[in-house]
């Protein structure tokens, strides 16, 4: 499954598609969006990410993968690049409706934080409706990694 790009859940892909055409189509401002990437704000060694079109907020669900390394809450599908250009996982967690801290023990000032920026991502961040976030990035660079 992992080596397939092709979404396997089929339905929650279509649930996407269906309050898309609600919204952009038939003009119904009360479809659910999924939640967007706005803004991010250095702190030490994490990141604040905003997001917009959060609903009643952001919440976090069950991991298309399993994943026994995270704890209750935390926000999976975030990697980080530090000032060599190599990438690791990060750990994150909601801290408001809208924002998400990302831990990223060691790098102060990263050149990119990305989420869901794998052929397979093992996401579980989610709007209202279970409307998952879009994957994002923060760096403006072309890059192969």
């Amino acid at each position: 499954m992992e080596e397939d790009i092709h979404p396997p859940y089929k339905e929650n892909v279509g649930k996407r598609l269906a309050y898309a055409a609600r919204s952009m189509v038939y003009g119904q401002t009360n479809a659910p969006q999924s939640p967007q990437y706005s803004a991010h704000q250095a702190d030490g060694e994490a990141t604040i990410i905003t997001f917009t079109k959060v609903g009643s907020g952001l919440t976090t669900g069950t991991p298309l993968l399993e994943d026994a390394s995270h704890q209750s809450g935390d926000v999976l599908g975030f990697i980080v690049m530090d000032s060599q250009g190599k990438y690791q996982r990060a750990s994150a967690q909601i801290v408001a409706p809208n924002q998400i801290r990302v831990n990223h023990p060691g790098i102060t000032n990263p050149k990119s934080i990305r989420y869901g920026w794998e052929n397979f991502p093992n996401v579980n961040l989610y709007g209202e409706d279970d409307m998952p976030a879009f994957p994002f990035r923060t760096d403006t660079f072309s890059s192969d990694k």
